[in-house]
């Protein structure tokens, strides 16, 4: 996990990617029960435990489309983003004592 947050911190670096993260202290109206993709407005695809759901009604689309609105409302993006990131990380890394090296 320590690799995969160290590659989240360096495509959050580059200029055609937005990269949002939401703490665990932040609070927000839609809570994301299950993952989802949107795909432009042509489908959602939907993941929970038992199935994987492709969406293809407009109504369907545009529900999901204002979930994630809420949930990128709410998000932290570029340094802000990173500093969670590195909290993550110091909490994940092993501690090394002090009279190593």
């Amino acid at each position: 996990m320590l690799g995969q947050l160290d590659r989240l911190v360096s495509l959050s670096q580059l200029p055609n990617v937005r990269l949002g993260i939401i703490s665990f202290e932040t609070q927000y109206v839609t809570a994301p029960w299950h993952g989802f993709w949107l795909y432009d407005n042509e489908k959602v695809l939907v993941e929970t435990m038992s199935a994987a759901l492709d969406l293809r009604q407009p109504q369907e689309i545009e529900l999901y489309g204002n979930a994630f609105e809420q949930l990128a409302g709410v998000a932290s993006y570029g340094k802000s983003a990173r500093a969670i990131i590195a909290r993550v990380t110091d909490d994940l890394a092993p501690e090394v004592p002090d009279d190593v090296g």
